[in-house]
């Protein structure tokens, strides 16, 4: 009889259970959708033209002019783009350049390679010179190119005499002038050959304006 009422009230109990479940499972739907706004979607199921990205960045483009020698042509160049109805900025660009290349010669302790050595720069400098002690390092100038200052080293080795290459190099200012061009309109060829022959531009680049300093 106890078992009975057991599995009676078990029951019972389960009914309770499922009852209540059922009545709650709408409601809690129903907040969802109204929390969120909407129903959720698959992908596949909502409009294409909601899934394009709006608003994406287009990418802007400058053209840079370098190689100008001096900053008032830099000035004037910029002036010329403004007029076309473009932004356009100037900036130094320095940098560290080969300017030639000299021969140093070292004179030499035994009497007959220094007097090879007088010999030489002698001839190299189209001149009569005095005579210098064992050791003075005496400097040729004028070599624009390391090949022809190569040959005269190999020339004094076949002499016994010691000599060495050396680099000039200079810090030389050169301008860039930066244009930025507008989304529908680009420099147009015309203009840039205008700048080519007026500026004595040494080189021409389109770029990406990420990153570059605008005016």
């Amino acid at each position: 009889m106890l078992l009975r009422w057991v599995f009676l009230f078990t029951l019972l109990a389960n009914a309770i259970v499922l009852f209540w479940y059922a009545v709650q499972k709408p409601e809690l739907q129903q907040g969802e959708v109204a929390a969120f706004g909407h129903p959720l979607r698959l992908v596949t199921e909502m409009n294409p033209d909601v899934l394009v990205r709006k608003n994406v960045k287009q990418t802007q483009w400058c053209s840079e002019f370098g190689g100008v020698d001096n900053q008032v042509k830099a000035a004037a160049l910029v002036g010329f783009i403004l007029e076309q109805g473009f932004q356009a900025s100037y900036r130094a660009d320095e940098r560290r350049v080969v300017k030639g290349y000299e021969v140093v010669v070292t004179i030499p302790v035994a009497l007959e390679q220094r007097l090879a050595a007088m010999d030489f720069i002698a001839a190299y400098e189209k001149q009569d010179i005095e005579e210098y002690e064992p050791g003075f390092e005496y400097v040729l100038q004028g070599f624009v190119d390391r090949e022809s200052a190569m040959e005269a080293v190999a020339r004094l080795a076949t002499l016994s005499i010691p000599s060495r290459v050396k680099v000039i190099k200079a810090v030389e200012t050169q301008y860039v002038v930066t244009v930025i061009e507008s989304g529908d309109r680009d420099l147009s060829k015309e203009i840039k050959e205008v700048v080519q022959e007026r500026y004595s531009v040494v080189k021409n680049e389109k770029k990406s304006c990420e990153g570059v300093a605008k005016p």
